[in-house]
């Protein structure tokens, strides 16, 4: 199996990261799948050429520049931290969480093995809450909304580098995503580290759904991708919106789609 270089899993990492802070509910017969684009937003200016929910937009231009493209200082030795506590690189994440599953020994070896990360989740938690709650107080289903368009690759911005205009889980061409299992185990660290716990699981669900979504419609980064018919997004939000965590252990053991999808 590939892993994830070592920049896409720093970004996948502090998106986990970030989403925590939001909270979210996955309750509600409507959900996220009757939750509309708006192309206009009256707190936005409008941007020439994007494509996609304006606020969604916005929330991931804002998350991307501050965690990836203007890290700074700070935020890049949370990284390292993270990094060091699995063997010297952020991709050994995904690979070190396996290791525990299948030796038997998780999650009390897991743990012991992210307790040093402790304090770098709790900062990059504090950090990304803001952003969060910046763009979505109080608006749990244009939240997980935001994940489902994040997952459909629908979001397009212009302002971003060339390359990465689509606000989606970054692939390589001809391959499957593989960041949605970087976040997975950091949210678990999290979990298990006692940091707002029931918000992280919750985020765990969206983090399924939108990797869930992806594996369904198969986006292309710049392309103008279609939505996932409403029917099919609200059974996925459906399958996953009161799942456990153990439950969610289990599915993510599948790589590099959920069972069921190729």
């Amino acid at each position: 199996m590939r892993q994830p270089s070592r920049r896409s899993v720093l970004k996948a990492s502090v998106v986990t990261l970030g989403a925590i802070g939001a909270g979210i509910p996955l309750s509600g017969p409507a959900f996220a799948a009757d939750y509309n684009p708006a192309p206009r937003d009256p707190e936005f200016p409008d941007v020439e050429g994007m494509r996609g929910d304006r606020r969604a937009n916005e929330l991931w231009y804002t998350y991307e520049n501050v965690f990836q493209y203007q890290a700074t200082a700070e935020i890049i030795d949370a990284y390292t931290t993270i990094g060091a506590v699995a063997g010297g690189s952020p991709e050994r994440l995904y690979p070190l969480y396996q290791q525990h599953r299948q030796a038997g020994i998780y999650p009390d070896g897991f743990i012991a093995q992210m307790a040093p990360a402790k304090d770098a989740l709790e900062y990059l938690s504090r950090l990304q809450l803001d952003i969060y709650d910046r763009f979505y107080r109080h608006d749990d289903n244009g939240l997980t909304a935001a994940f489902v368009w994040f997952g459909e690759g629908v979001l397009f911005d212009p302002r971003m580098p060339y390359g990465s205009r689509t606000h989606m889980m970054n692939v390589k061409p001809g391959e499957p995503p593989q960041n949605w299992h970087a976040w997975h185990p950091i949210i678990r660290a999290t979990v298990f580290l006692g940091i707002d716990v029931m918000r992280w699981i919750e985020i765990n669900r969206l983090v399924g759904i939108g990797w869930t979504i992806q594996s369904i419609t198969k986006p292309q980064a710049g392309a103008d991708n279609p939505y996932l018919d409403k029917k099919s997004v609200h059974n996925v939000v459906k399958t996953w919106r009161h799942m456990s965590p153990a439950r969610m252990d289990d599915m993510f053991d599948n790589f590099p789609y959920p069972p069921g999808i190729s």
